[in-house]
Formats: C-alpha cells, sequence, structure tokens
C-alpha cells in the first residue's frame, strides 16, 4: 500500500530532442502486462507487503536523481514479486578514459540539472540481486555530453531472491 508523499522536482534534461526521446521511451516502458508502478512513487512511501504478482516497476531517471541508487533498488527487490519485473532508462558511465573523464563533469551536471549522469546502472543492477534480461545502450540526443550515453534495460528477480 502505498502512502501520500511528495514527488521530488524533476530533473531537467536539455535539448527538444532529448525531451521527446525520453518520452517516447517512458512511454514504451509503460506499456505492459499487468500492474506497472512508477520507481518514483516509491521514494519516500512505505509499503507494506509485496508488490502485486506481475508487477513492472518503471524507472525513467530515478537512479540517476539519487544520491543512493544501490539503496533505491534494494528497496525494489525487497517489495518486487518473483515475476516481477524491473525497467529502467538512465545516464551511463561510460568505460575507460571516457568514464573518468564523465565523473570529473559530474559534479556540474548535478548542480545544473540535478542528475547523477555516472552511476554505473547494469553493476547496481546486479549488485541488487537482479538478473539483466535485457539491455540496449544509445546516445541521447543532449547538448550536454555527459548526459548523452543512456541505457535503457529490463531486469528480473534472481532466482536466488526468489528463493529468499
Amino acid at each position: 500500500m502505498l502512502r501520500a508523499r511528495s514527488r521530488p522536482a524533476e530533473p531537467v534534461l536539455p535539448g527538444r530532442a532529448a525531451r521527446a526521446e525520453l518520452e517516447r521511451r517512458r512511454v514504451a516502458l509503460a506499456r505492459r502486462a499487468g500492474p506497472v508502478v512508477d520507481l518514483a512513487d516509491l521514494v519516500g512511501s512505505e509499503l507494506v507487503g509485496a508488490l502485486a504478482p506481475g508487477t513492472t516497476v518503471v524507472g525513467v531517471l530515478a537512479l540517476a536523481g539519487s544520491d543512493d541508487p544501490a539503496a533505491l533498488l534494494d528497496r525494489v527487490v525487497a517489495v518486487l514479486p518473483p515475476d516481477g519485473r524491473v525497467a529502467l532508462l538512465e545516464p551511463l558511465r561510460r568505460a575507460g578514459a571516457a568514464g573518468r573523464l564523465q565523473a570529473l563533469t559530474a559534479p556540474g551536471v548535478r548542480l545544473a540539472a540535478g542528475l547523477h549522469p555516472d552511476h554505473p546502472v547494469p553493476s547496481l543492477v546486479r549488485a541488487a540481486g537482479l538478473v539483466i534480461a535485457s539491455i540496449e545502450r544509445f546516445t541521447m540526443p543532449t547538448p550536454v555530453v555527459p548526459l548523452r550515453p543512456f541505457v535503457q534495460l529490463e531486469a528480473i528477480p534472481a532466482p536466488s531472491a526468489v528463493a529468499r
């Protein structure tokens, strides 16, 4: 059961093309069979028991807007039913030297856009006890270079998490 709470301020993603692409992907993620819960609705709410069977938790820029994405994913896993899914659309940390450069610019992006563009999203998802079922890496058409690499992924509970 969700209790009322105030929603955090929406992060800023500059550029008309980037906003259009984000909205197109947000709509696609929300078209799921079974119940769909917005990850932002789980932030600051008190849940009693697990979500309904077959629930998909959809997060768009939810991890990027969080100071502690690992705790947020742990919260999701705690209430996700065994047949549930997590669908995420998040900025992605680049590998190698580009990732180190991205980490240097991240504080400025946090101040300007309210986003953490340098979270290692796939690693965080796996560390939370989820198995990535599908993943797509793509470039978001935004003028802010650290916010260009994005990932869209779907994950399911790991067999060991289901057995708990």
